[in-house]
């Protein structure tokens, strides 16, 4: 078998996709564990490299980016359009703080969306 945890937020694409990268990579290592991987059974140094480089890429976050960041969210209303607002969220490196208020406001705006839909 294969597991995988991901904690939500702690990555670009975790802060969009948590579940889902969780789920892949759980059926990689299965499958590397059944000897099906193409290379190692792992992630090679060279891959491991070019995916902290890539975590490392993410602008840092203005005063500007910042209400950008809230104007895009509260304009969102629909899920489609949240996950495409938190990949573009995800570009950006902001302080935990800020991380937690931008979290707490997408938690917020995604459950009115929900009760909206509940409604129609």
């Amino acid at each position: 078998t294969g597991f995988a945890t991901e904690i939500e937020g702690t990555s670009p694409v975790n802060r969009s996709n948590a579940s889902e990268n969780c789920e892949t990579s759980s059926i990689g290592r299965c499958l590397a564990n059944l000897g099906f991987a193409a290379k190692g059974k792992r992630p090679s140094r060279e891959e491991m490299s070019k995916a902290a480089r890539g975590a490392n890429q993410r602008k840092p976050l203005a005063k500007s980016d910042w209400e950008e960041l809230l104007k895009r969210l509260n304009a969102c209303s629909n899920a489609h359009q949240l996950k495409a607002w938190s990949a573009f969220a995800a570009s950006f490196a902001m302080p935990e703080e800020k991380r937690v208020e931008l979290l707490s406001a997408f938690n917020a705006h995604k459950a009115s969306i929900a009760r909206k839909a509940d409604v129609a």
